[in-house]
């Protein structure tokens, strides 16, 4: 079992000597500096984890990890369409054969260079995806919160995958919490490496950004179809913006649009109003 700790400050005294640990499940969290995390990729013990308080641990696995894992996901902020999540696990040998492919971030790939990742990804790794709706983002967001929602699934693809040690990239927003409720869900011994930008630092992560992105343009490309042209889904595209005015204005909300979003919610109180939804900002 690798031990790694979650640094960071708990009133609650959760977070003991740094760490975050469950006495029955034997499972351990750990956010730190990338070094760190790279040294463990490698099994390798040196390096030091860098904490919100300062906190330098030296990382010693015990062992090295027999499958290792990384989760990420993609479209967590469009107002249109599902949100992805998507899980990579190899064996440590196949951590180099993914870069060997050319595995990176998936912001910096194309399209079609991510399709052919994609293909290249599966043949290597066991790849799982599950795709979230716009109507239970809608649930999460008025039940348990988003960051919850996440945390929990991604806790259930870590087990699924039968990984002994993961690579998860952190939200920007509330990491601790997010980590919090991700240990919780966890039901067997694995290890787990939360660092923002995740992505850009582990394969692992890098092929799942892959898989997720990959997954949603398909969906929403069907989307499309179905819909029309209603551009990126983001609330800042003026072209998505087009697409709910029109929408709004007809007293439309098909299943496509994640109506707890606010942008939606502004547009259509405006047109209850009797607003133009040209005027709208």
């Amino acid at each position: 079992m690798l031990p790694l700790l979650l640094s960071g400050d708990d009133r609650r005294g959760q977070l003991r000597g740094g760490g975050l640990r469950h006495p029955r499940r034997g499972h351990t969290l750990l956010e730190g500096h990338h070094r760190a995390g790279r040294n463990l990729l490698r099994g390798r013990g040196r390096g030091h984890l860098c904490g919100e308080a300062g906190e330098r641990v030296r990382v010693r696995p015990a062992r090295p990890a027999a499958m290792i894992a990384g989760v990420d996901e993609a479209g967590r902020g469009p107002v249109i369409g599902p949100l992805v999540i998507a899980c990579v696990s190899v064996d440590p040998s196949g951590v180099g054969r993914l870069l060997e492919i050319g595995v990176r971030d998936s912001k910096r790939l194309s399209p079609d260079r991510r399709e052919e990742l994609f293909e290249e990804i599966s043949s290597i790794a066991r790849v799982r995806v599950l795709v979230v709706g716009p109507r239970e983002v809608d649930r999460a967001v008025e039940t348990e919160g988003l960051d919850s929602m996440e945390a929990r699934l991604f806790a259930r693809l870590i087990e699924e995958s039968g990984a002994d040690l993961a690579f998860v990239d952190a939200p920007a927003r509330r990491p601790i919490t997010f980590a919090r409720r991700l240990f919780s869900e966890l039901r067997r011994p694995v290890v787990v490496f939360l660092e923002a930008e995740a992505d850009s630092k582990y394969p692992v992560v890098a092929a799942a950004s892959i898989a997720a992105k990959v997954v949603r343009d398909r969906e929403v490309g069907k989307l499309r179809e179905e819909y029309g042209d209603f551009g990126s889904g983001y609330p800042g595209d003026p072209k998505t913006r087009r697409f709910l005015e029109a929408l709004a204005s007809r007293g439309e909300a098909p299943p496509i649009v994640r109506r707890s979003w606010s942008t939606w919610r502004r547009l259509r109180q405006r047109t209850l109003e009797g607003a133009r939804p040209e005027d709208s900002e």
